[in-house]
């Protein structure tokens, strides 16, 4: 919502009313008006565990890494996944294994995502981005931080249900830097950036919960 007021603000040439808007989506922010609607919108693990696996096969399969390749066995390793597997079927064990193992690590260390976005934001000047003059928008680069960090939770998720309870904090190192260095710098997947109507605050909040 914010980075979509932000577009329109720049659009119009009116830079004053910036700062008070930061301003406003901070205070929206400390006071959790919207917590009440985001806690309404259902999870889609059928739509998660179908964009990972979208991306590993149209994307990260074409990376020259044998770390990237590693962590997408061991992603499909952990969630069963078969030439023949349908994403209904794959459904169970990702939500089994997120349960069971992912979420209790993860509630064990609560500071690993939180690092890693407030990383990703300094590095890639979000929410600016490559943007220049004529290209780009800083909604499209919120899109694609989101499907970054959903890209990675996702692998991550199958890869707790491959090493269950040896699933540990290297894992995660592994999985992070991989994925930054397979996709950051490699535009063909912003080909995706509207897999499925991800521009709507709804899906993308629908695809990022659990």
């Amino acid at each position: 919502m914010l980075c979509n007021k932000l577009d329109e603000r720049i659009a119009e040439g009116r830079a004053a009313p910036i700062a008070q808007l930061l301003r406003d989506y901070a205070q929206i922010v400390v006071d959790g008006w919207l917590k009440p609607g985001m806690a309404s919108i259902p999870a889609r693990t059928d739509a998660q565990v179908t964009m990972v696996l979208e991306t590993v096969h149209r994307h990260l399969a074409r990376a020259h890494s044998d770390r990237i390749r590693a962590c997408l066995e061991d992603f499909r390793i952990g969630i069963g996944y078969t030439e023949t597997s349908a994403a209904d079927d794959l459904a169970k064990p990702y939500a089994e294994a997120y349960s069971r193992y992912y979420a209790p690590f993860m509630e064990q260390h609560p500071h690993v995502f939180e690092n890693w976005l407030v990383n990703y934001v300094f590095r890639n000047r979000f929410p600016f981005g490559k943007m220049t003059e004529h290209e780009g928008s800083m909604q499209n680069e919120y899109v694609f931080l989101c499907l970054e960090f959903a890209i990675i939770k996702g692998l991550l998720i199958g890869i707790a249900g491959r090493y269950r309870e040896a699933f540990c904090l290297d894992h995660v190192v592994k999985v992070v830097q991989s994925v930054a260095k397979a996709i950051e710098h490699y535009e063909p997947l912003r080909e995706i950036i509207n897999w499925k109507g991800l521009l709507e605050p709804i899906s993308m909040a629908a695809l990022l919960k659990n």
